[in-house]
């Protein structure tokens, strides 16, 4: 039977995963990665799991990422109203798993495969599954994320909050480097208008203020965040198009940091459509993410 974690826990419970001079501990509250370290320098940030992960960081966001303006979306003609989890912005933000009940499906050593259940709720008339496999070898975090249900049609998009970290090192003396993306504009509730060009960002990021998203496209891609030589790359796998980049000015225990965040679709997408993934019982979803040492 797979193990039930209670979302009241007052410290969420952790898997903890070795392999080599790497060590990764997985958030059994929010499916994501509470700590990635090499050689004990951290690759992303990590944060105190007495707490919900803060500005989401590291966690998985499912079956929306990132924002719905105003909670409302029309799904096969029929109007739903999200519940309103950004107030100060009026929208329904990062779906329903920041602080799921997440079940151990398999744990070795390691690796750990969890899932999360999502019932039907106020504006999301659905039942599906999300689930989380994280393996760690030698060659780095390599992450696999899926969604499945068993109704005719669900709307689905993920994204994946992590927090990178050019091990240790304070993020403004890193240097960003990432393909040739599009930038798209957001509003001030951070909903896309529409508008977009092309950008060339790779960038120190104490040059940056950043709350905005980018299309890279739906081809595998790379993010390097480093200093003197030394730090962090994510590859994306395909389906992973977007990412949105929020440099944060106040994250526990480090001040300034920098999110960048793979996404399966823009903010308002259940709104919009745009890549918007249909799930059914032969439609399932899956997309990697790998976290690797850069030295």
């Amino acid at each position: 039977m797979p193990e039930t974690i209670s979302r009241t826990s007052p410290v969420a419970p952790t898997v903890r995963l070795i392999a080599g001079r790497y060590s990764a501990q997985i958030d059994l509250r929010s499916g994501g990665i509470a700590a990635l370290s090499y050689d004990g320098a951290p690759l992303l940030e990590s944060y105190d799991t007495a707490q919900l992960p803060p500005a989401a960081a590291n966690s998985v966001l499912a079956p929306w990422p990132n924002r719905t303006e105003d909670g409302i979306f029309s799904w096969k003609g029929t109007e739903h109203q999200l519940a309103i989890t950004e107030p100060e912005r009026h929208n329904a933000i990062h779906g329903f798993v920041l602080d799921a009940a997440w079940q151990i499906v398999n744990h070795d050593p390691d690796r750990v495969e969890i899932a999360a259940d999502i019932a039907p709720q106020q504006g999301w008339p659905w039942a599906l599954r999300v689930t989380a496999s994280y393996l760690l070898d030698e060659q780095g975090l390599h992450c696999t994320y899926g969604a499945s249900t068993q109704e005719d049609s669900v709307p689905f998009a993920f994204g994946l909050h992590p927090y990178l970290s050019p091990q240790g090192t304070t993020v403004d003396e890193a240097e960003l480097r990432l393909p040739p993306v599009e930038h798209h504009l957001l509003d001030a509730r951070n909903v896309p208008t529409g508008e977009h060009a092309p950008v060339e960002l790779s960038h120190c990021v104490a040059e940056l203020e950043l709350d905005d998203l980018f299309y890279v496209g739906p081809e595998p891609h790379t993010v390097e965040l480093a200093a003197d030589g030394r730090g962090v790359r994510m590859d994306s796998g395909e389906g992973l198009g977007w990412l949105q980049i929020y440099t944060a000015p106040d994250f526990p225990g480090r001040g300034r940091a920098i999110a960048v965040e793979p996404m399966s679709a823009p903010p308002n997408a259940l709104r919009t459509g745009t890549d918007l993934v249909e799930l059914g019982p032969d439609r399932p979803w899956q997309a990697t993410v790998h976290f690797s040492v850069i030295e």
